[in-house]
């Protein structure tokens, strides 16, 4: 990433706000390798199917609406980010009332490099 802040801020609205399925799918898939990791309190996986299942298990129950971004801290030295959000949620259970769920989030980042033929 040239622009790490820049780029992950984009990242994150193009996950969580208003997203089609298709399009989290494809945003995962360019900012994602096969072998990413995600770790949370309830749930730990590995791979970019699963990452995908996951985003989309929580856009169809949680029916993200909007994403706040109120901090965004890169630590050059670690190639990481530190993350404060809140992303706003439209469960079709609340009867058109948003949800706010704030969030910290640490991204480590990798640098790949693709080699085209």
């Amino acid at each position: 990433m040239e622009d790490p802040t820049r780029e992950v801020e984009g990242l994150l609205h193009a996950l969580l706000d208003k997203p089609t399925l298709r399009q989290q799918e494809e945003t995962l898939r360019r900012y994602f390798t096969e072998d990413v990791e995600f770790y949370h309190f309830y749930v730990n996986s590995r791979g970019l199917s699963t990452l995908i299942q996951l985003y989309h298990v929580g856009k169809l129950l949680g029916n993200y609406s909007g994403v706040v971004i109120h901090a965004l801290a890169y630590d050059e030295v670690n190639n990481s980010i530190a993350i404060r959000i809140t992303v706003l949620l439209r469960p079709f259970f609340s009867f058109g009332q948003t949800t706010p769920l704030q969030l910290s989030v640490w991204l480590e980042l990798q640098d790949v490099i693709v080699v085209i033929n």
